[in-house]
């Protein structure tokens, strides 16, 4: 008799447990009274595993938790080595904070497993001395979701930092390369998107926050314009709330936001990558990471016996002839660029891969033909109409490379543009 007009909320706790798959269930559920009238329902179940100990597998899995909480402590102690060291420096390092954010998760699920371990026993003997009273084990369904939680972030961390070492790959390092140069752009973007962003949020709650659930709350009204650009939202519910406002509202938001703004985000993102693929072709070669682990490979290989007539540099030498080389090489024999670009153009030879040998020997045997022919037409005799046929050719190149010029000063005059928007925007 203790519900009466006066209740507002009842709360049901209960645990069960299922001993096929040792898994605790913390049950609470609520039932909220309203002075309006209705009832209101909220459920929370936690499930977790606090019996540890059953089998050998569960000694396997402590010896490892035990072995990586001694790693951690010797990342925290060459952290404090580095804080040392490098002082004011340290905290310029993006993936320092990574770091002490790993450290600083590992302690804090450190300690919310040693809770853990201290309190199940008191709560199963609580349990088999009072097995007829309610045995409240709340408090270690919140210690185990913190924990597990707590491990969440820092496994997702420790695989985000693999982006740290594939920056040895050129290729692999273009996604922090172009992040890195397009940062200054895209805060500059954000600003001007979250303006625009949290005014149509603002215009939409006012709007149809009375009529739509989905507005009526500002958060709500941000939440939805987000699935709104990836595609999820239900305009029928807005033109039911408006018929003349809706579609006004609706068009001019997919028209400024997604056409507008996110296509200036992509041509940022886009515009970055290409000057990052630009600066890495024309880069002097870096030991790459699977060049260094090819040749200390090789080392113990020849240590221990297995080859011995391994020579990567020779090797390396012959066929890592790359297009920048032999670019320099022709502008020391003197040749302009447009010439150089012709050349590559008439043999395929792509900027960004690598010339192997038999590519070179190629290029060698065409020359040597074309120096064969020039001399084999040296020795025959002049005549008018070879003469007249050669003075149609030169004036019919004279003309292609006139027009190529002009088609190269049009290149040449809107990448002078596009570099001064570049450097106007960037400022």
């Amino acid at each position: 008799m203790w519900i009466q007009r006066g209740t507002r909320a009842i709360f049901i706790d209960f645990t069960v447990y299922n001993a096929n798959m040792n898994l605790f269930a913390v049950c609470k559920f609520v039932f909220e009274l309203p002075p309006v009238g209705g009832v209101l329902t909220k459920a929370e179940i936690h499930s977790m595993k606090l019996l540890r100990f059953l089998k050998k597998w569960d000694y396997i899995v402590l010896w490892c938790e035990l072995a990586s909480y001694v790693l951690m402590l010797y990342y925290l102690s060459e952290e404090i080595r580095e804080m040392i060291h490098f002082k004011l420096h340290y905290i310029l390092k993006f993936w320092n904070y990574v770091d002490l954010s790993i450290i600083g998760c590992a302690i804090a699920g450190g300690t919310m497993s040693l809770l853990e371990y201290m309190e199940v026993p008191r709560a199963m003997r609580a349990l088999n001395e009072n097995p007829d009273q309610y045995a409240n084990v709340e408090y270690l369904a919140f210690i185990n979701t913190s924990k597990s939680n707590l491990f969440a972030i820092m496994l997702f961390l420790v695989i985000m930092k693999a982006f740290k070492y594939l920056n040895f790959n050129r290729t692999m390092g273009q996604l922090n390369s172009t992040l890195k140069q397009c940062s200054k752009d895209v805060i500059g973007f954000s600003l001007m998107f979250f303006i625009v962003f949290f005014a149509f949020s603002e215009l939409g709650y006012l709007l149809f926050g009375s009529a739509v659930e989905n507005f009526s709350s500002f958060g709500l009204a941000m939440f939805t314009l987000l699935r709104t650009i990836l595609g999820d939202f239900n305009y029928d519910e807005l033109e039911r709330a408006d018929r003349v406002l809706a579609p006004i509202y609706f068009l001019s938001y997919i028209f400024l936001v997604f056409f507008v703004l996110m296509n200036m985000f992509l041509a940022i993102i886009n515009d970055t990558y290409n000057d990052v693929k630009t600066e890495i072709a024309i880069a002097p070669d870096e030991m790459q990471m699977t060049e260094f682990l090819r040749n200390n490979l090789y080392k113990l290989l020849r240590k221990i016996g297995v080859k011995k007539n391994i020579d990567t540099t020779a090797t390396k030498s012959e066929i890592n002839a790359t297009v920048r080389q032999i670019r320099a090489v022709l502008l020391k024999c003197g040749f302009n660029f447009l010439e150089i670009e012709m050349f590559f153009a008439r043999y395929g030879v792509n900027p960004m891969a690598d010339v192997k040998v038999n590519d070179v020997e190629d290029l060698i045997h065409d020359l040597e033909i074309g120096v064969a022919a020039d001399d084999q037409q040296k020795g025959r005799s002049l005549t008018p109409e070879i003469l007249h046929r050669q003075q149609e050719k030169l004036e019919q190149l004279d003309k292609t490379l006139g027009e190529l010029v002009e088609q190269v000063k049009l290149l040449l005059e809107r990448l002078d543009r596009m570099e001064t928007v570049k450097k106007v925007r960037r400022a």
